[in-house]
């Protein structure tokens, strides 16, 4: 489960498809499973708990917050650390080893702030 999918799900769900609860519930359950608790960035998957790359970072409490889960601990954990770390190492430079991720990046960190709860302390 991504971030992509999450958001799939959410549009599946807004134009009146079906989208069992379990299946909410499962992607939520992943997530979570994917953030370095200590840090508060996300990771790709569970086994990758060292640090949050700041692309999945972003893309983490979005996917949370498509979810319902707004108030989140883990939400409120996500948004200082995507604060706290610039995003120079999502450049548009083609020498840049992570210009792949500058749009993906750039589509959860305007979304993200925008959809976030209002408070966010860790």
């Amino acid at each position: 489960m991504t971030a992509r999918h999450r958001v799939a799900l959410n549009s599946a769900r807004e134009h009146g498809i079906a989208v069992p609860k379990s299946t909410i519930d499962r992607a939520v359950k992943y997530v979570l499973s994917c953030q370095n608790e200590e840090m508060g960035g996300f990771t790709y998957h569970p086994a990758g708990r060292k640090a949050g790359a700041f692309p999945i970072s972003a893309a983490g409490p979005m996917a949370l917050i498509l979810s319902g889960q707004r108030d989140y601990h883990s939400v409120r954990r996500g948004i200082p650390y995507l604060k706290a770390h610039d995003d120079t190492q999502c450049s548009l430079q083609k020498s840049h080893p992570a210009v792949t991720f500058f749009f993906y990046h750039k589509y959860y960190c305007t979304q993200t702030p925008y959809s976030r709860p209002q408070k966010t302390t860790p």
